[in-house]
């Protein structure tokens, strides 16, 4: 979402979508993270080896996730 050239209704409704058909349930709004709710267990995003992919990880430098902000937020504040 954050190379979208315009920020507009359609423009994050069909990203959104988009991404939602690829399992990629989260995208960012500059440094916030949206999430779409899949329906389904997607345990893949939350086992131990995704988790260790994103610790350390600069913010932005892998695909978005929850990890990625939690990691973020666990380093700003220590």
């Amino acid at each position: 979402m954050t190379k979208l050239a315009y920020l507009h209704e359609p423009g994050v409704l069909y990203n959104l979508a988009c991404r939602f058909s690829l399992k990629e349930i989260y995208t960012y709004t500059g440094n916030i993270l949206i999430a779409v709710n899949p329906f389904q267990r997607l345990p893949h995003l939350y086992d131990v080896h995704m988790m260790e992919q994103y610790k350390g990880a600069a913010f932005g430098e892998l695909s978005p996730h929850l990890f990625a902000v939690a990691d973020t937020s666990y380093r700003y504040i220590h």
